[in-house]
């Protein structure tokens, strides 16, 4: 997903693009119940930082799972996901 037409892509842009990328990079886990916890620009604005957390397992058994993605802001590349702690 590129941002041409823009200078730099807004919030939404920002958890879209964070939440499109979790379901491709773990395309075999059935992702629920996903809720944006956080997102920050970079002081520069050149950065997004999203954070995401979903439930994750079966029946009984489900854990809440959290996510952090560093997003360029001027062209919506993923640069990093790191886990974050809840």
């Amino acid at each position: 997903m590129q941002y041409a037409k823009k200078e730099h892509m807004d919030v939404n842009e920002a958890k879209i693009v964070a939440f499109n990328f979790l379901t491709q990079i773990y395309p075999t886990i059935r992702i629920e119940d996903a809720r944006l916890e956080e997102v920050e620009i970079s002081d520069d604005e050149q950065y997004w930082t999203v954070t995401l957390s979903f439930t994750e397992g079966s029946g009984t058994i489900l854990s809440r799972n959290y996510k952090r993605f560093r997003i360029r802001a001027e062209d919506g590349k993923v640069m990093s996901m790191t886990i974050r702690k809840p």
